[in-house]
C-alpha cells in the first residue's frame, strides 16, 4: 500500500489506452489526455509504456470492481509486479520517471 501512495504522489493523470483512461477517471478532457498520451508516448520506450498501461489498466479494473483509491493502486502494481516477475517496489521505482514525464505532458497540454 506505501508503493500505490507513493505512486500516487508521482502521477498526477495519465496517458495511452489504460493511460488516457486514466487521465479521465482523474478529470482531465479527453482532449487533454490525448494530447498528453501523445507527449509521453514520444518521450518514453515502447516497455514503458506497455507497463504503465498495463499499471493503469490494473488499476481502473479494481476500482471499478468497487476498491478504494489506494486499494486499487496496490491492486495494480502486486497484479503487474507478478506478472512481470518483479517486486511491487521495482515496479514503482521503474515507474516513477514515466509518472513525471506524464505529469509533465498533461500539464503542458490544454
Amino acid at each position: 500500500m506505501k508503493y500505490a501512495l507513493a505512486f500516487l504522489a508521482l502521477l498526477p493523470a495519465a496517458a495511452q489506452a489504460g493511460s488516457t483512461e486514466l487521465c479521465m477517471d482523474m478529470g482531465a478532457s479527453s482532449t487533454k489526455c490525448s494530447c498528453a498520451t501523445t507527449t509521453l508516448n514520444s518521450n518514453i520506450t515502447l516497455e514503458e509504456r506497455d507497463l504503465y498501461d498495463s499499471v493503469a489498466n490494473a488499476f481502473l479494473a479494481a476500482k471499478s470492481g468497487g476498491a478504494d483509491v489506494a486499494e486499487s493502486w496496490d491492486t495494480a502494481f502486486s497484479t503487474v509486479a507478478g506478472q512481470e516477475g518483479m517486486t511491487q517496489e521495482t515496479l514503482l521505482l521503474d515507474m516513477a520517471s514515466v509518472g513525471s514525464k506524464h505529469e509533465d505532458a498533461i500539464a503542458a497540454c490544454q
